[in-house]
């Protein structure tokens, strides 16, 4: 499992439009959710799809975090 953390809080309607593109064309993707700060997207296979569909709409991502089993890894850009 993969989360892509974008930076500062995005308003509904991007968050929306990116759930609906994420949906539609990414595999194995699961959920976008906003904290205070930030907001999350979470997938299961392809990050890259991903992190492409993101930036195409103005996101600046954060970090990445990779969930393997019980390992897990940290990426800030």
């Amino acid at each position: 499992m993969r989360t892509i953390v974008v930076k500062g809080r995005i308003d509904e309607d991007l968050m929306e439009r990116l759930e609906n593109r994420l949906r539609d064309l990414i595999e194995g993707f699961r959920e976008v959710t906003a904290t205070h700060s930030s907001t999350n997207v979470v997938v299961e296979e392809d990050v890259w799809g991903a992190l492409k569909v993101l930036t195409e709409e103005g996101c600046e991502i954060e970090a990445i975090h990779v969930w393997a089993r019980k390992v897990s890894s940290h990426l800030s850009l």
